[in-house]
């Protein structure tokens, strides 16, 4: 019956995730997010979410949205120090290879935050095809001399995080236009603190 259930979070994300986290924003969890809410209890259950992970996560902002990581002082803004959270599920990839080819035709003026996330708490939803151990594999793919016209292939190796997990900002450093973001996942998880919404700063 627990198998059931996890494979059906895993396929119900699979296929539907902007619903899901959709209705999640809105407030009013669909049917598949209340699943996937028992998926990570069960993974919880038996020890599956305690590994501590390295991740990595690409957010763009397409004009005319505004980046809150670095905005100057009186707006929304997002700073180190800062908690931030999302009331969906937070998607992450165990493959920094995103970070570093962006998404397809970005229109002009998109600026990416680029996150480095440790923490637990996360569950493996890629078919547990790739792991960061395999990073080193990676290496070879940043040699210009041997490598220059190849690029890394590995799928998504998604890790998937509860909705409304609570990240702590560590570092927000510049590399004009784009940022780049330091972060960690207490454990535990905070109570009712104020947290800032990790795409708005608001």
């Amino acid at each position: 019956g627990e198998q059931g259930i996890v494979r059906r979070g895993v396929a119900d994300y699979t296929n539907a995730s902007d619903a899901i986290n959709g209705s999640c924003r809105n407030g009013a969890p669909n049917a598949a997010a209340l699943n996937l809410d028992q998926m990570f209890q069960i993974c919880t259950n038996h020890g599956l979410t305690n590994t501590v992970r390295i991740v990595y996560r690409l957010m763009s902002y397409k004009p005319p949205a505004l980046c809150p990581y670095g905005a100057p002082a009186g707006g929304n803004r997002i700073i180190a120090g800062d908690l931030i959270k999302d009331d969906a599920f937070f998607s992450t990839s165990e493959h920094r290879q995103f970070l570093i080819n962006g998404i397809k035709n970005p229109p002009v003026g998109t600026i990416y935050v680029k996150f480095v996330i440790t923490g637990r708490g996360g569950v493996n939803v890629s078919g547990g095809t790739y792991t960061n151990t395999a990073m080193q594999q990676l290496l070879e793919y940043d040699n210009p001399k041997t490598h220059m016209f190849r690029t890394a292939d590995a799928g998504q190796a998604e890790i998937l995080f509860p909705r409304g997990t609570i990240l702590r900002v560590d570092r927000v450093v510049a590399a004009a236009p784009h940022w780049h973001v330091v972060a960690s996942i207490p454990n535990p998880q905070p109570g009712a603190v104020p947290t800032k919404n990790s795409f708005t700063g608001a």
